[in-house]
């Protein structure tokens, strides 16, 4: 039925499941002036992934992330490969429908850890290689030109229908440059990541609706976690 990307409500960018609860608002801004800490999140993403593991009680949310806001974003897990090797995705779901951030943050850390249907779900041996990404996204504006967006600087979203059966997929903006896709390679990559399996007609393309937004992303290592979390130890023994 248009395959996994269809709308549904979890959504993967590549890499990653997106969900929605329904199409994206053409009116939907978020903010980029955010006052959100980024490695906060990361910090309390690695907090979460940790306790749930070694089974500990789960952590409280820091005040420095806010309660008051909604936004749109992804959670990405990645494992560190062998030296000269890219890196492997563990996992990667997020939201294009604006969240509360403190729920946003808490659902798909742990969704995209461990109920990311592409892969099995992260162990505590894989803890010291991994890394985790956050991105929240902001500006999404609709088009009718399948190209009207540029590369590296524009995640996108494609809905279109056939015969019927709708389709739905995004990319975020890192992924177009990561494989050297050009427009046009990005889009047809697009369309068969949605499901699509019949011949791409310039008719088909014309009948898409593109939605291109802009992304905030912060990482962070576990050993950077280890870091921070260290020197806040230390700090608080002065």
């Amino acid at each position: 039925m248009g395959g996994e990307n269809r709308h549904a409500s979890d959504l993967n960018e590549d890499t990653c499941h997106y969900r929605t609860e329904s199409r994206v608002p053409e009116n939907v801004i978020v903010r980029k002036d955010t006052n959100v800490s980024f490695l906060d999140l990361c910090l309390f993403a690695f907090d979460l992934l940790i306790s749930r593991l070694r089974h500990f009680s789960e952590p409280s949310c820091p005040a420095s992330i806010p309660d008051t806001d909604d936004y749109a974003l992804f959670v990405t897990w990645n494992k560190k490969g062998r030296e000269g090797e890219r890196a492997q995705l563990r996992g990667c779901i997020g939201t294009l429908s604006p969240l509360n951030l403190r729920k946003g943050i808490h659902t798909y850390t742990l969704a995209s850890a461990f109920r990311d249907k592409r892969f099995r779900p992260i162990s505590i041996e894989e803890l010291e290689n991994l890394s985790v990404s956050v991105s929240i996204l902001y500006d999404f504006t609709t088009t009718r030109d399948v190209y009207d967006w540029q590369v590296g600087v524009h995640g996108i979203i494609i809905d279109f229908c056939d015969k019927g059966e709708t389709y739905s997929a995004t990319y975020l903006p890192e992924v177009c440059v990561e494989q050297g896709w050009t427009k046009e390679e990005c889009i047809s990559s697009l369309i068969r990541k949605s499901g699509y399996r019949n011949v791409i007609t310039e008719n088909l393309l014309k009948s898409i609706r593109l939605t291109r937004y802009s992304s905030k992303k912060y990482s962070l290592s576990y050993s950077e976690y280890l870091r921070h979390r260290n020197k806040v130890f230390l700090d608080s023994r002065l």
